[in-house]
């Protein structure tokens, strides 16, 4: 997960750079990846003119899925990305046959992209010890455009945290380096985060040896801007009873930071997540903190965000009293919160893993988790806008447009609000990929006239073909019903005069429209109700 907002911090990606909760791949997958890469969803963006004020940032895709990998022997996994100033972005993965068909063990490769989509130089191999196994890559990436990669390396008798720097043209700064410092322990799950000045902080997992200790500490480590380490690897949970483990990290602009974990037993039901505040330099402050409020159940995968004004959020998977489900809550730059956590995702019969976050400079954070319907066969990447105090924005929706398993999403967000998903995806029935899909935001009223008693639902969502369009409005009066493109212009009157009080419906055509984000603007008297449309085919 990452951004950038000037003058406040580039925020590189949170999410652990592990497969954690992996579903079980089937060999029976039917996709192929020809059609996993299909036209979906394509809109302009700009600012709505002719429609009602703005008032919320909507992501809008930018092109389709792009296979982020040339390497395609061998599984390529967990993904993770960072984005600089300008909007170039740099994915790095782990492939399971290194970075020659000659290699065995698995290899950390990346690929760097400008802001246009647009790949810079051909696919990299990041580390240069090639024994063992190199796996759980995590990348924060620079405003400049510089950026660090850190990774698991070892064997099965040992993994250690090792980390490389790289100049903004993506040429190695010296060799890759030791980060835990350990020689003794197993290192797992490493996360990192820096700030516009170049602070960064690297995070993981850290089991007592031997392997099978029954209980993992999370260690972090500070390093200048520059790369020289400040001090040596401390500890950051208090509670050091069971496994602590998968931790995230954001950094606000003065080098201070938040990070989190997930904790077993502590909250008295199985796990929970915790969080931890630093100011610059590792000094904590105040006392480690329980992040969710239910406590049935697991609370686990943790991933956090930090915006502007230091203010940060923190998502989770959870599975409580409702049912597992996609959570967050926030956070002001003091630590105290917002409000209670509340749940993300729309409620349904599927399986949810794997939160990512980033926070948005025009305010308010971008969320998505993995949605697995059939594991093994099914599953997409699900997002959804949250404001700055965490209310919903606009509707969640899926960034994958194939019948595969889509999982792990990583994201990045640059200083204009485009943003970039990557995630990985059972390509041919044999093996994984990684796909990368750009997103911008265009400003729309997505929540306007929530308390007026109007309301509206398109069916299909999105909209194919035949649309079938139900509106209510609380009292008899004239209506207009009028759907907008993204740029702001008047696409068709779906209806328009005077109605009872009550739920209402209009059928829309869409077989002629150009697939993409439409704007409903539903008005009533003198109330006006506006959300978002989706046409795909």
């Amino acid at each position: 997960m990452g951004r950038y907002a000037a003058p406040r911090p580039f925020l590189a990606r949170v999410l652990r750079g592990g497969q954690r909760c992996a579903v079980a791949a089937s060999a029976a997958t039917p996709a192929r990846l020809s059609s996993l890469l299909r036209p979906a969803v394509v809109s302009a963006a700009g600012i709505l003119a002719a429609a009602p004020p703005v008032a919320a940032q909507l992501p809008v895709p930018v092109g389709t899925e792009v296979l982020v990998n040339t390497t395609t022997y061998g599984s390529q996994t967990a993904a993770a990305v960072g984005m600089d100033a300008s909007g170039g972005y740099v994915i790095v993965w782990e492939s399971e046959y290194g970075c020659t068909p000659e290699d065995d063990s698995d290899t950390i490769l990346g690929q760097r992209f400008a802001a246009d989509g647009t790949r810079v130089g051909a696919e990299f191999c990041v580390n240069s010890y090639t024994s063992g196994s190199q796996t759980n890559a995590a990348i924060a990436v620079e405003a400049d455009g510089s950026f660090t990669v850190v990774w698991k390396s070892g064997t099965p008798y040992h993994y250690g945290i090792y980390g490389r720097r790289y100049t903004a043209s993506g040429v190695p700064e010296g060799p890759e380096f030791n980060v835990n410092g350990s020689t003794t322990e197993y290192e797992y799950e490493p996360a990192a985060a820096t700030n516009a000045a170049g602070d960064l902080v690297v995070v993981w997992r850290t089991r007592e040896a031997p392997a099978d200790a029954d209980r993992s500490d999370v260690y972090a480590r500070v390093y200048a801007p520059g790369g020289a380490a400040v001090g040596e690897p401390f500890r950051v949970n208090t509670y050091t009873t069971g496994f602590q483990r998968l931790p995230g990290v954001a950094v606000d602009a003065d080098g201070g930071f938040v990070v989190v974990w997930q904790s077993t037993d502590q909250d008295g039901d199985r796990t929970g997540v915790y969080a931890q505040r630093y100011a610059a330099l590792g000094v904590p402050v105040g006392e480690e903190l329980r992040v969710n409020t239910e406590t049935i159940g697991l609370q686990s995968t943790p991933a956090v965000a930090m915006d502007e004004e230091g203010d940060w959020v923190v998502v989770w998977t959870g599975a409580g009293a409702e049912g597992g489900g996609t959570y967050a809550r926030c956070y002001e730059a003091d630590g105290s919160p917002k409000g209670p956590e509340h749940r993300v995702d729309v409620t349904q019969p599927t399986t949810l893993y794997d939160s990512a976050v980033a926070a948005d400079p025009a305010g308010g954070f971008i969320v998505a988790w993995s949605r697995v319907t059939n594991p093994g066969v099914n599953g997409d990447i699900i997002a959804r806008r949250l404001g700055a105090d965490g209310a919903l924005q606009g509707d969640a929706f899926s960034a994958s447009y194939s019948v595969a398993e889509h999982r792990l999403p990583a994201l990045a967000i640059g200083p204009d609000g485009a943003f970039v998903l990557a995630w990985e995806v059972w390509t041919d029935g044999s093996a994984y990929g990684i796909i990368g899909r750009r997103y911008r935001s265009v400003l729309v009223s997505a929540e306007e006239g929530p308390d007026d008693g109007l309301a509206f639902s398109a069916t299909p969502s999105p909209v194919e073909g035949i649309g079938r369009l139900r509106y209510t409005v609380p009292e008899a009066g004239p209506v207009r019903l009028v759907l907008y493109d993204a740029l702001g212009r008047e696409v068709a009157v779906l209806a328009e005069g005077a109605v009872p009080a009550g739920t209402h419906e209009a059928v829309l055509d869409a077989a002629g429209l150009t697939p993409g984000v439409y704007v409903v603007r539903l008005t009533a008297g003198a109330d006006v109700l506006t959300r978002r449309l989706t046409v795909a085919r």
